[in-house]
C-alpha cells in the first residue's frame, strides 16, 4: 500500500515532468520496489 502511494505521488511531482523519460505510476512504483529490495540489475 505505502509502495503504490510512492509511485502515485511520484508521477504527480511537477519535476516528473523533466525527466528524459517518463513513468506511469505503476512504473515508479515497480522501480521503488526494486530498489528497495536491492535488485537494480
Amino acid at each position: 500500500a505505502q509502495a503504490e502511494r510512492v509511485g502515485v505521488m511520484a508521477e504527480a511531482d511537477p519535476s516528473s515532468g523533466t525527466n528524459p523519460i517518463l513513468f506511469s505510476a505503476d512504473q515508479y512504483q515497480s522501480l521503488f520496489l526494486k530498489a528497495l529490495k536491492g535488485n537494480l540489475g
